[in-house]
């Protein structure tokens, strides 16, 4: 029901903005489509705020695709202003004439829109209260960007328990990846016997038969946790960053082919 649900909302948000680059097109022509676009700006940030719980309480890889989502929200909503204002014009307050160059509409889209308002230009009276509708967007958009932040640093702050696993695995003398951390999912249910699903040859190190594949989490280099495979054994060696448990059983067994003889 719930990726239903999410791929539901994604095709609506889509729809959305297909509608409104027809509306912000057909606003050169007739004023009142200038003044319904926005309402569909509006739907797309009550969607995108609908999403954001609703994506990562299924996934925290979700979290990358959110964020560039809301990038590309930001991105949209100013460009659709600016067009507004590049095909009506805007008044230089200094001189008081009207321009309609896209760059000077692009600049008082932007200021509008973060809310800062320098007053060196201004709407002509036709789409003056789109200004007003341009900032409360840039007001909701806020606390959209500082919530992604935050989720973000939330994601990547690692708990004492955590920074403690990782102690207890080195002093084990499993040999993980040199150039990131790896924490332990769960030391009593979730590791794999490999002997119950796949053959593996004896460690060419040891020679001991006793080997295990163990799910573990990458915490560096990533936003969100992407889990990942291993074989090792007692003696240190492993093969690990393996997406597939299948895939580690067999760079295993290459690492450690059987002498004939």
């Amino acid at each position: 029901m719930r990726v239903a649900l999410m791929c539901i909302m994604e095709v609506v948000s889509w729809l959305l903005y297909f509608v409104l680059a027809i509306f912000v097109f057909l606003s050169s022509y007739f004023l009142v489509c200038a003044y319904l676009f926005p309402f569909l700006l509006f739907s797309q940030y009550a969607l995108l705020i609908w999403m954001i719980p609703l994506n990562l309480n299924w996934s925290r890889g979700l979290y990358s695709r959110l964020f560039w989502k809301s990038v590309f929200l930001f991105c949209v909503t100013i460009l659709s202003f600016s067009l507004v204002y590049r095909f009506y014009g805007i008044i230089d307050t200094a001189s008081g004439e009207i321009t309609k160059r896209y760059l000077t509409s692009l600049y008082f889209s932007i200021t509008t829109w973060s809310t800062l308002g320098y007053g060196d230009f201004r709407p002509v009276a036709e789409v003056r209260l789109l200004t007003s509708f341009e900032a409360i967007l840039g007001v909701l958009s806020i606390p959209l960007i500082f919530t992604m932040i935050w989720k973000y640093c939330d994601f990547r702050i690692l708990e004492t328990s955590e920074e403690n696993k990782h102690k207890e695995r080195r002093k084990l003398k499993v040999v993980l990846d040199d150039h990131g951390y790896w924490k332990q999912i769960d030391n009593n249910g979730q590791i794999l016997d490999i002997k119950q699903k796949y053959y593996l040859n004896p460690c060419c190190k040891c020679g001991n038969s006793e080997l295990r594949v163990e799910r573990y989490f990458d915490l560096i280099g990533v936003v969100s946790p992407r889990m990942q495979f291993m074989v090792h054994c007692t003696c240190g060696h492993c093969v690990s960053g393996k997406y597939l448990a299948m895939t580690a059983a067999r760079d295993w067994n290459k690492k450690n082919k059987i002498k004939n003889g």
